[in-house]
């Protein structure tokens, strides 16, 4: 196939009879790693359950109706934003802690 004639082309050989291929599925492509679970478990009880209400109550009053999604009005932006609120924090929480694990793997 064409794979063989670039690798012929590099002067490398290609064994596709070395090549393995493994099914999987849907659940484990969602599966969280534990690491990430971790960071995301410490920051929510870092900020407490309330936080998370509060955010809600927050962004209750601003979510506007199916229309006000669809030209994005400020207002819907706003409640979109109060509400993923959480979850971006917990993003970062895991990339810093995937950060200073690195750091501390090679001593950076």
């Amino acid at each position: 196939g064409a794979e063989q004639e670039r690798a012929a082309k590099r002067g490398q050989a290609v064994d596709f009879s070395q090549i393995q291929f493994k099914e999987i599925g849907g659940a484990e492509l969602k599966q969280m790693d534990p690491a990430a679970a971790a960071a995301a478990a410490s920051m929510r009880s870092a900020l407490g359950s309330d936080y998370a209400i509060a955010l809600r109550s927050d962004a209750k009053p601003h979510e506007g109706s199916k229309t006000a999604k669809r030209k994005h009005q400020i207002g819907t932006l706003f409640a979109n934003a109060k509400l993923n609120e959480l979850a971006i924090l917990e993003g970062k929480a895991a990339g810093m802690q995937a950060k200073s694990k690195t750091q501390a793997k090679y001593g950076w």
